[in-house]
């Protein structure tokens, strides 16, 4: 069975406990501004630091980021995302 692919954008506690939720589900590829490489090897999923390339190949964004940076990174992520991928 083919796995739609997920991007989650954020891989601090929320973004980690997605990916372990999630990982049965989805294809995961955790994108975040700083390198948690180690923590994405752990918990078996790929890692990026290349916001923009991996919302641009999800089929799915999960954004994951503290409330008090949301307006700032969603308007930096949406930048990113096709009109189409939008509900």
């Amino acid at each position: 069975m083919h796995k739609p692919s997920l991007t989650i954008i954020g891989f601090g506690i929320m973004g980690q406990e997605f990916a372990k939720y999630l990982k049965p589900y989805f294809n995961i590829l955790v994108a975040n501004r700083s390198n948690k490489t180690a923590i994405a090897k752990k918990l078996k999923v790929n890692f990026t630091l290349d916001i923009k390339n991996s919302v641009n190949q999800a089929d799915y964004v999960l954004v994951c980021v503290p409330m008090d940076r949301d307006r700032k990174s969603t308007r930096l992520n949406s930048s990113h995302i096709p009109l189409s991928r939008m509900p």
